[in-house]
């Protein structure tokens, strides 16, 4: 907190937060190998969704309760076989998600395997 409000007038400037987890990188290595470099698209958005789906986990042993969770079009690099990970893990997990995608065959996907799953679709900025 005090990196923060040390920063906060300049971030005020700047429109937007110097500090924080936001600004932190990870390597992740795939057998020894930085996995940003030699996995496909597909595969470092699986490591990116592991390694968010271990922080919700901490999140709830620490606090005792599940973080909102955001993410942003997951479909673009995931094949069908990735999907349905993902669809069966976030059908056997408890937190609240929110999903964007183009993708209409995820989108069905979602619907059709998250039994409580609610969806909003926007064009132009609005919500149809």
């Amino acid at each position: 907190l005090k990196l923060w409000s040390d920063r906060q007038e300049n971030d005020v400037l700047r429109g937007h937060t110097t500090r924080g987890v936001h600004k932190d990188d990870y390597v992740l290595l795939f057998d020894g190998m930085n996995a940003f470099e030699y996995c496909s698209l597909g595969q470092q958005k699986m490591a990116y969704l592991s390694l968010l789906f271990a922080y919700i986990t901490l999140f709830r042993y620490k606090f005792s309760s599940f973080p909102i969770v955001l993410i942003d079009d997951v479909s673009g690099e995931l094949d069908r076989f990735r999907w349905q990970k993902l669809v069966a893990h976030l059908k056997e997990s408890k937190f609240q998600v929110f999903i964007t995608t183009a993708n209409e065959n995820f989108k069905m996907e979602l619907l059709n395997h998250l039994d409580d799953a609610k969806h909003m679709e926007v064009c132009n900025g609005k919500i149809i």
